[in-house]
Protein backbone atom coordinates (compact mmCIF):
# COMPACT_ATOMS: atom_id res chain seq x y z
CA UNK A 1 0.00 0.00 0.00
CA UNK A 2 2.83 2.24 0.79
CA UNK A 3 4.61 1.75 -2.54
CA UNK A 4 1.27 2.61 -4.32
CA UNK A 5 0.30 5.51 -2.24
CA UNK A 6 4.15 7.07 -3.08
CA UNK A 7 3.74 6.24 -6.95
CA UNK A 8 0.35 7.62 -7.22
CA UNK A 9 1.36 10.79 -4.71
CA UNK A 10 3.29 12.06 -7.85
CA UNK A 11 0.17 11.96 -9.99
CA UNK A 12 -0.93 15.80 -9.91
CA UNK A 13 -4.21 16.40 -9.84
CA UNK A 14 -5.38 20.29 -10.43
CA UNK A 15 -8.82 21.62 -9.17
CA UNK A 16 -10.75 23.91 -11.25
CA UNK A 17 -9.16 23.39 -14.60
CA UNK A 18 -10.93 22.11 -17.15
CA UNK A 19 -8.68 19.80 -19.00
CA UNK A 20 -7.79 17.86 -15.46
CA UNK A 21 -10.49 16.36 -14.44
CA UNK A 22 -10.80 12.91 -12.19
CA UNK A 23 -11.05 10.72 -15.08
CA UNK A 24 -7.68 12.25 -16.97
CA UNK A 25 -6.37 11.83 -13.22
CA UNK A 26 -7.39 8.20 -13.65
CA UNK A 27 -5.63 8.12 -17.02
CA UNK A 28 -2.40 9.40 -15.58
CA UNK A 29 -2.74 7.06 -11.96
CA UNK A 30 -2.68 4.21 -14.04
CA UNK A 31 -0.30 4.86 -16.57
CA UNK A 32 2.29 5.85 -13.53
CA UNK A 33 1.54 2.71 -12.28
CA UNK A 34 1.74 0.49 -15.17
CA UNK A 35 4.79 2.40 -15.86
CA UNK A 36 6.89 0.92 -12.61
CA UNK A 37 6.77 -2.59 -14.42
CA UNK A 38 7.17 -5.70 -12.15
CA UNK A 39 3.34 -6.22 -10.43
CA UNK A 40 1.68 -3.42 -12.33
CA UNK A 41 3.09 -4.15 -15.95
CA UNK A 42 -0.50 -5.61 -16.50
CA UNK A 43 -2.51 -2.84 -15.35
CA UNK A 44 -5.05 -1.88 -18.08
CA UNK A 45 -4.03 0.79 -20.23
CA UNK A 46 -6.90 3.60 -19.83
CA UNK A 47 -4.83 6.12 -22.69
CA UNK A 48 -8.14 5.88 -24.48
CA UNK A 49 -10.46 7.83 -21.52
CA UNK A 50 -13.55 6.93 -23.93
CA UNK A 51 -13.12 3.83 -24.38
CA UNK A 52 -12.41 2.59 -20.97
CA UNK A 53 -15.30 4.59 -19.10
CA UNK A 54 -17.42 2.75 -21.86
CA UNK A 55 -16.24 -0.63 -21.16
CA UNK A 56 -16.09 0.34 -17.20
CA UNK A 57 -19.90 1.63 -17.64
CA UNK A 58 -21.15 -1.79 -19.81
CA UNK A 59 -19.61 -3.84 -16.52
CA UNK A 60 -21.58 -1.91 -14.00
CA UNK A 61 -24.55 -1.73 -15.83
CA UNK A 62 -24.24 -5.59 -15.46
CA UNK A 63 -22.73 -5.76 -12.03
CA UNK A 64 -26.21 -3.46 -11.06
CA UNK A 65 -28.38 -6.28 -13.12
CA UNK A 66 -27.08 -9.05 -11.35
CA UNK A 67 -27.13 -7.55 -7.78
CA UNK A 68 -30.46 -6.19 -8.24
CA UNK A 69 -31.71 -9.96 -9.14
CA UNK A 70 -29.57 -11.46 -6.53
CA UNK A 71 -27.98 -10.25 -3.89
CA UNK A 72 -24.15 -11.21 -3.38
CA UNK A 73 -23.48 -13.57 0.29
CA UNK A 74 -19.85 -12.84 -0.40
CA UNK A 75 -17.19 -10.82 -2.54
CA UNK A 76 -16.45 -14.06 -4.89
CA UNK A 77 -20.14 -13.72 -5.79
CA UNK A 78 -19.66 -10.27 -7.29
CA UNK A 79 -19.29 -10.40 -10.93
CA UNK A 80 -15.23 -9.10 -12.16
CA UNK A 81 -13.48 -8.28 -15.00
CA UNK A 82 -9.73 -9.04 -15.79
CA UNK A 83 -9.03 -5.49 -16.85
CA UNK A 84 -4.94 -6.78 -17.07
CA UNK A 85 -3.29 -6.39 -20.29
CA UNK A 86 -0.71 -8.59 -22.15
Amino acid sequence: AERIHGILAQVPFVQNYAQLDCRTWMIHALAALRATGSDFSTILDATNGVQADSELKVFGDITKDRGLKRRPSCVSDMPHIDTRVG
